[in-house]
């Protein structure tokens, strides 16, 4: 006589439930271990590249970090594991000593670095666009007004329609403006070819979104290349006036990131934020 038993319809459904109940909390945990994996595999990856690229620079000079990084890892977009596309910058602060610096869009948390990269990503969109058309539906707009705005708007949009507040870790190592505690992170887009930006820079002003008055004065600009932020000193010409002027971000629509890059070598007007 054969007594064996099978599983009931209400055994099945309650190993079923506990099946379930367990995958919920451990596939995210699980997911969670392979994120922080790719993070450490991303960071440690570009890590690498950069110190390379510095150590390679004191014998080959004027070596680039991008050509550099390509010959010797491949495709830019396939040097994180996590789908991230990596943005290599690099200077010479002497004829041999190279500096380099690489951000990743999936894993650059900075505010000022992930939203520079979230202009590159635009820029990189737009810049085989010729039809205006095809512009505007990427911008999500529905008239020909390709202004400044309209690209800052692309980005706020993707940043949770409000900019970041400047981390008061920078603002306190400022000279001037260490009690200003209401300045943001945005972008500014410029080297406009036409109604196309080439161009971006990240800087600080009190504005919320893409609204209100002089959204262009800013006294904090960020430089990619290095990852440091540079404060502008000018004082105002009444010597009864110790306050700072604004540096108006109008000013490089007529310039490019090198020569500004220049200027900001320029002490009596900039200061690096450290």
């Amino acid at each position: 006589m054969n007594n064996k038993k099978g599983f009931t319809l209400t055994e099945i459904i309650v190993v079923l439930v506990i099946l379930a109940v367990l995958a919920a909390f451990t596939i995210p945990t699980m997911l969670g271990f392979v994120s922080h994996s790719q993070e450490s595999l991303c960071d440690t990856q570009r890590k690498d590249i950069v110190r390379l690229f510095e150590t390679q620079s004191r014998i080959t000079q004027g070596l680039n970090i991008n050509p550099f990084t390509e010959d010797n890892y491949g495709d830019k977009a396939h040097l994180c594991p996590g789908g991230g596309v990596c943005y290599g910058y690099s200077y010479y602060e002497s004829q041999n000593q190279a500096v380099g610096v690489m951000y990743c869009s999936e894993h650059t948390t900075v505010a000022d670095g992930r939203l520079y990269i979230d202009t590159l990503v635009l820029l990189d969109k737009i810049k085989d666009m010729t039809d205006d058309n095809d512009i505007q539906k990427y911008l999500g707009i529905d008239n020909n007004n390709l202004s400044n705005d309209k690209y800052r708007a692309k980005i706020l949009a993707e940043n949770g329609g409000e900019w970041e507040l400047m981390p008061q870790s920078i603002l306190g190592a400022t000279m001037y403006q260490k009690n200003s505690s209401d300045l943001r992170i945005q972008p500014y887009f410029f080297g406009t070819t036409l109604h196309k930006p080439t161009e971006s820079i990240i800087y600080a002003n009190i504005a919320k979104d893409t609204t209100g008055n002089n959204l262009w004065e800013t006294n904090l600009v960020f430089n990619h290349e290095n990852g440091k932020w540079y404060e502008y000193i000018v004082k105002h010409s009444d010597p009864h006036n110790d306050s700072r002027v604004s540096f108006s971000m109008t000013d490089l629509n007529e310039s490019s990131w090198t020569d500004f890059k220049e200027e900001l070598k320029d002490t009596s007007k900039w200061q690096v934020v450290e």
